[in-house]
C-alpha cells in the first residue's frame, strides 16, 4: 500500500509499551526505595492532599503506606520485593535518583516575555541544583509563572472572592496533560515556554488518538494514569476526557486563535501551542497585504486565514488547517496547492509530512501594487498618473480618450505621453485588438 511505511525501533517499542491497558507508570523500579523520595516534596504534597481531602482515611497513614495507596510504591506479591513505582519516583523522587533512572528526560521552563537587550529569556527553570527535579515540584513551580499575567476579574461567590478563570483552568490542564501523556522511556524534554503571544508545551511520546479526534472530544486514556490520579487528588486536572475540550472552550470564549496540537513523528514528540492572539490580528492583515499586494485581497477568506496561520505560527500543515477551518483534508489540500501555485507558500517535506511557510522571496509585480505600496517604493506617481492608475485598477483597462476625460490632459498626444511614462515605470502595458489600442 502507498500509505505503508517502516516504523522505527523507537516507535515499535513505544507501541508495545502503550499496548498495556494499565499505563506505563505503575511498574516496579528495582532498587529504588523510600530513601529515594524527597521528604520535603512528599510533605508539601500531603499538606495539599489533606487540604483537598480533609476527611480522607489516607491522611493518617505513614509515608510508605500513603504512597502505596496512591500507586507510588508497590510490593511484588510473589517475591515480596518492595520498591517505588515509576509514578512514585517521577512525582516525589530526589532529582539525582530520577536522573539515574530516567537520564533521557529533562524538564525545562523558559520565559521569553519582556526580554531586555540580547537576552534569550527573562526567567528560566531547569536542572541547576537549586531544586529537586521531580514532576510535582516542576508543575508547582512553573504554574504560578505561567498565569502571573493572566487577568483576574473581580468576582464573588457568596462572600468569597473567586480569582480562578476558564483561562487559568485551561493553562493548568495544558501542563498536567503534558505530564500525564509524556513517554518517560523516550528521550526528550518536558518543555514549557511562555511567550508574548501565548504558551508552548512539548513532551516526548506520540498521540494515542488522531488529532482530529482529540479536537472532537475523543476519550484518550492517559499514558501515566497513576500520575494523573496524583494530580487529580489535589485539584489539578479535570475528569478523564474533559481536559482538551475545556482548553478549546476557554480559548473560544476569549476569541483567541484555536490551540494548535501537533505530533512530530520524526522527533517523536507532541507540541501544544496556546495562542493568546486573535484569529486575524490587524497587523497580520497589514503585513500580508504589503507582502502580496492586491493579489492577497482577491483571495478567498479561507486562503487568507491559511496565510495568516503561516505568518503567525511560522508554518502550517494540512492537519493544522483542518482544525482551523473545519474542512476535509482534500479541500485543504486544494487550498494549499493553489497557494503554492501562486508562489505565496513554499512546501517543505519533513519526514512523512509536508509543512508550508510564506514565500520570503515573493516579488510583487507592478500590477499587484496598491497606491500605498508605490508610495513606499521608488515608484512615485504624480496626480495625473495616479488618476490613470486608479481608473485602470477599477476598470481593468483604459484608452487614450478616457485619459483625456478623467484628467486635465486635453489632447490625445498628451494622453499618450502620460501612458508611455507609466509603461516605462512598469505600471501599464499596451495592447492592440484590431484597430483599437488600450492599456492594461
Amino acid at each position: 500500500m502507498r500509505g505503508d511505511y517502516h516504523c522505527t525501533e523507537g516507535e515499535v517499542k513505544a507501541m508495545m509499551r502503550d499496548a498495556s491497558d494499565f499505563g506505563i507508570d505503575g511498574s516496579l523500579l528495582e532498587g529504588f526505595t523510600m530513601d529515594d523520595i524527597d521528604v520535603n516534596t512528599l510533605k508539601a504534597y500531603r499538606m495539599e492532599y489533606e487540604l483537598h481531602n480533609p476527611e480522607h482515611i489516607w491522611n493518617g497513614a505513614d509515608d510508605k503506606d500513603f504512597l502505596r495507596n496512591l500507586g507510588g510504591y508497590t510490593v511484588d506479591r510473589i517475591t515480596k520485593r518492595e520498591c517505588l513505582t515509576v509514578a512514585g519516583l517521577l512525582m516525589f523522587g530526589k532529582g539525582l535518583a530520577i536522573r539515574e533512572r530516567f537520564d533521557n528526560i529533562r524538564m525545562d521552563y523558559i520565559d521569553q516575555t519582556n526580554l531586555a537587550g540580547e537576552s534569550r529569556w527573562s526567567d528560566r527553570l531547569t536542572y541547576d541544583g537549586s531544586w529537586e527535579n521531580n514532576l510535582y515540584n516542576f508543575v508547582k513551580k512553573v504554574l504560578p509563572k505561567l498565569v502571573s499575567d493572566i487577568k483576574r476579574p473581580f468576582r464573588l461567590e457568596g462572600m468569597t472572592r473567586q480569582d480562578d478563570t476558564a483561562v487559568h483552568k485551561a493553562v493548568r490542564e495544558a501542563i498536567v496533560n503534558m505530564v500525564i501523556h509524556a513517554d518517560y522511556y523516550s528521550a526528550g524534554i518536558l518543555k514549557v515556554i511562555k511567550q508574548e503571544n501565548g504558551f508552548f508545551f512539548s513532551n516526548p511520546g506520540n498521540l494515542k488518538l488522531p488529532v482530529h479526534a482529540i479536537y472532537e472530544g475523543g476519550h484518550s486514556v492517559a499514558r501515566n494514569p497513576k500520575i494523573q490520579n496524583m494530580f487529580r487528588m489535589i485539584g489539578l486536572g479535570d475528569n478523564i476526557g474533559s481536559g482538551f475540550p475545556a482548553i478549546l472552550k476557554a480559548w473560544g470564549m476569549e476569541k483567541w486563535r484555536q490551540p494548535d496540537l501537533y505530533y512530530d513523528q520524526e522527533l517523536q514528540h507532541v507540541e501544544l501551542k496556546l495562542w493568546t492572539i486573535s484569529l486575524m490580528p490587524e497587523e497580520c492583515t497589514e503585513f500580508l497585504l504589503k507582502k502580496f499586494g492586491i493579489n492577497y485581497q482577491h483571495l478567498s477568506s479561507k486562503k487568507q486565514i491559511i496565510l495568516a496561520n503561516a505568518y503567525l505560527e511560522g508554518k502550517v500543515s494540512n492537519a493544522r488547517i483542518q482544525t482551523v477551518l473545519e474542512e476535509q483534508p482534500a479541500d485543504v489540500s486544494k487550498y494549499l496547492y493553489q497557494l503554492v501555485e501562486n508562489r505565496m507558500l513554499i512546501p517543505e517535506k519533513k519526514g512523512r509530512w509536508t509543512t508550508y511557510h510564506l514565500n520570503d522571496e515573493y516579488i510583487i509585480q507592478p500590477e499587484q501594487m496598491t497606491i500605498q505600496d508605490m508610495l513606499e517604493t521608488e515608484i512615485i506617481l504624480n496626480e495625473t498618473d495616479q488618476k490613470i492608475y486608479n481608473f485602470v485598477r477599477a476598470n481593468g483597462m483604459i484608452t487614450a480618450q478616457q485619459v483625456v476625460e478623467i484628467t486635465d490632459i486635453t489632447t490625445l498626444q498628451g494622453a499618450s505621453v502620460a501612458l508611455n511614462r507609466m509603461i516605462k515605470k512598469g505600471l501599464l502595458r499596451k495592447q492592440r485588438k484590431g484597430r483599437h489600442i488600450f492599456y492594461l
